[in-house]
């Protein structure tokens, strides 16, 4: 924290090899004969975070020992010196963020460039300097065949750029010319630095295509080409295996999504594709990009779903999907990216109710942004629901309920249709579609099947007949999308070995009830396989149906087991037997009659009777 002028006696120590000020608040110029008569021996002038101004005196780059010269982050004014050439031992000259040398505007700001002529130097930084000039003229005669690090953005620079920099220039890693004013196109000779790492041209005035060369860069890490006027495909990049970030926004490219990711290191960090004209749909490749953190989509011409496979980016922290014409459901398999903080699906025809698991998402939620879709039903109200001025949801007009600072209208009562007195059967219709419906009374009663097969068969377990053979498969993220993340919303009851859900699998079939099992528990798997094999031979009307089963690993590589049975839209036997009103009424308040509730208790004995005495013989 030294913020006094520097004693005039530091000068004076002719032995000096390193002086290292950086990073206080010293108030200074530098003597303007420096380089004659003070510090003839400095090979290290480190002062940069500091508050030096003034000019910066010639005489400072007549000091032939220097190596390293770091004045970044002061006040200097003026030109700088193009008397460089007595340099020979300089590696480093760092003079960024000076905003105000080259202020002046003359067109000769990057003279010095060209009195370099040593063959040891490996970086120059002069970023955000203001510094004018034409870079072609500056670099005709280079020959920094060590230069490393070449970062002249932030600056006033015009002009094309030069092929000399991709051929004289062997060696670079760094190379940054964004935020100047340079035109033309990227030269095909920019694939000769086979060392580039990173590749920054942002915010220029360049045009045409990007040059198909740029797939010889295989150890670039970032690529910036972003607000410029590229147009066309994007080139194959197949061998930028390394490449983490990717800026291309705000540029003319008309590319399908599929030609930047299907061929995109899946290494991939950030991706910034927003305002070009891309077109197609959300590839599904985009699942390989487990690393993604960041991705911006936005104002492009983009339509259909969005592939659940983005759920496989666990990592993804920002989403921006705003400006296109993407249509359906926000996925279910967006309730695993548990880090996502920030989402805009705005400007979209993205439909259907909010997906509750939006609540239940990162509790460091910064920003979501609905708006002018066709969300419809329900707003949540929790997590960041309960913050009004954290999301957004204008546009959306068939909403309704949410915290009062909305003003939606109040939802709509749903009421379940009464029975009417002349339907026939209703203690068999609740028997066979309500009672037994519930997955636990199932299982009970399937495992007593199991046990007394296994008492008096001796059957060979491997010489039966699988359950898979007779139906169809379903995946994890069927069910997972299915059940809305087995959101508790779809819940339709619990038991001791896991819980039960209401789930729609395949668009346009039935609802189906899918028992998930509460892996936790050791006894699950075995109750599991019972079921199985007890329900394969199972077959009675008041006995409930199944249809599949799924075992396999969840999201987190856990194991998951559920089983799926016919739908029974008329509630549960609780809901009958022990009648609650509630204030949406979905249940039925009124008590069975004593011969409805004989009925029931005569078709559970029948189903008993069939499990202990019958179910053999199938």
């Amino acid at each position: 924290m030294l913020s006094s002028k520097l004693p005039p006696s530091i000068y004076n120590l002719s032995s000096l090899w390193t002086l290292g000020l950086a990073m206080n608040r010293i108030v200074d110029r530098l003597p303007s004969d420096i380089g004659r008569t003070f510090l003839p021996n400095l090979r290290v002038l480190f002062i940069a975070d500091n508050h030096f101004f003034g000019p910066l005196p010639s005489s400072l780059f007549n000091i032939s020992t220097l190596e390293v010269l770091e004045l970044s982050r002061n006040g200097f004014t003026g030109k700088v010196p193009d008397n460089m050439g007595n340099m020979q031992k300089l590696q480093v000259l760092s003079l960024f963020e000076n905003n105000q040398l080259g202020s002046s505007g003359h067109a000769d700001d990057l003279k010095f460039l060209s009195s370099i002529n040593n063959t040891v130097l490996k970086a120059i930084r002069v970023a955000d300097c203001q510094l004018s000039g034409i870079l072609h003229k500056s670099l005709a005669n280079i020959s920094f065949n060590q230069l490393e690090e070449l970062i002249l953005s932030g600056n006033q620079i015009s002009g094309i750029i030069p092929s000399e920099i991709f051929i004289k220039l062997p060696n670079l890693t760094r190379l940054y010319l964004r935020d100047n004013f340079l035109t033309g196109n990227i030269p095909q000779d920019i694939g000769k630095l086979n060392n580039l790492q990173a590749l920054t041209l942002g915010n220029n005035n360049l045009s045409g295509r990007i040059p198909s060369s740029i797939n010889n860069l295989a150890r670039l890490l970032y690529l910036d080409l972003s607000h410029n006027n590229f147009e066309g495909v994007v080139p194959n990049t197949s061998n930028l295996q390394s490449l983490l970030e990717l800026d291309l926004s705000e540029n003319k490219l008309n590319a399908t999504l599929e030609q930047v990711f299907g061929q995109t290191s899946h290494e991939l960090l950030y991706a910034y594709l927003a305002d070009n004209s891309f077109t197609g749909s959300l590839p599904v490749e985009v699942g390989n990009f487990e690393h993604l953190v960041e991705m911006d989509v936005s104002n492009n011409y983009l339509e259909g779903e969005i592939p659940n496979t983005l759920g496989k980016c666990l990592s993804l922290q920002r989403l921006s999907l705003m400006g296109n014409s993407f249509r359906g459901s926000i996925p279910p398999s967006f309730s695993s990216l548990q880090g996502l903080t920030f989402l805009d699906p705005s400007q979209n025809n993205f439909s259907g109710q909010i997906p509750m698991f939006l609540q239940n998402l990162s509790s460091s939620w910064r920003y979501l942004n609905l708006s002018f879709n066709n969300f419809e039903g329900a707003m949540p109200t929790q997590g960041i629901f309960q913050n009004a001025s954290a999301f957004s949801i204008l546009g959306n007009n068939k909403l309704c309920g949410g915290i009062s600072e909305l003003q939606l209208p109040a939802c709509p009562i749903i009421k379940q249709k009464r029975f009417g007195k002349h339907q026939i059967s209703l203690g068999l219709k609740v028997a066979i579609g309500v009672i037994v419906s519930t997955t636990m009374l199932a299982a009970l009663l399937s495992v007593l099947c199991w046990v007394m097969r296994r008492t008096k068969s001796g059957t060979d377990e491997t010489q039966k007949t699988s359950l898979y053979d007779h139906y169809e498969r379903v995946s994890f993220l069927d069910l997972h999308r299915a059940t809305d993340g087995f959101s508790p919303a779809n819940s339709i009851g619990t038991g001791h070995f896991g819980s039960v859900f209401k789930a729609i699998i395949r668009e346009g079939t039935e609802p189906v009830a899918v028992k998930v099992l509460n892996m936790i528990d050791h006894k699950a798997s075995k109750s599991f396989m019972a079921e199985c094999e007890a329900l394969r031979n199972v077959r009675h009307r008041n006995l409930m149906k199944i249809l599949t089963a799924c075992s396999t690993v969840d999201f987190q590589g856990n194991d998951f087991k559920a089983l799926i049975f016919k739908f029974m839209p008329n509630g549960s036997l609780e809901k009958w037997l022990h009648p609650v009103r509630t204030d949406d009424e979905r249940y039925l308040t009124e008590n069975l009659s004593l011969s409805r509730r004989l009925n029931i208790a005569i078709d559970v004995a029948s189903a008993l009777d069939y499990l202990h005495n019958q179910c053999e013989t199938l």
